[in-house]
């Protein structure tokens, strides 16, 4: 995850990364954070989540499915 700061009434994006990625064709993750300080305002695939990719900004979850395997390392996804 990346390490962003912010203050009151900024509006920021956090990359989740992945590394050492010999491959996947599927992934589920949740974001947990803090809901009375913040506001989940947008989910966007990253550069290695080119397939279906789902996400919830009311709950954070995200869900990504491709028809080929994804390797190398990159960006999953943007809050």
């Amino acid at each position: 995850v990346e390490n962003v700061s912010a203050a009151t009434g900024d509006t920021v994006e956090v990359a989740i990364k992945i590394t050492g990625n010999t491959g996947y064709k599927a992934y589920g993750l949740t974001l947990d954070y803090n809901t009375n300080s913040l506001e989940l305002v947008s989910v966007k695939a990253g550069e290695k989540s080119p397939g279906f990719f789902d996400a919830n900004t009311k709950n954070g979850k995200v869900a990504f499915a491709a028809a080929s395997t994804v390797a190398g390392d990159g960006t999953l996804v943007y809050f």
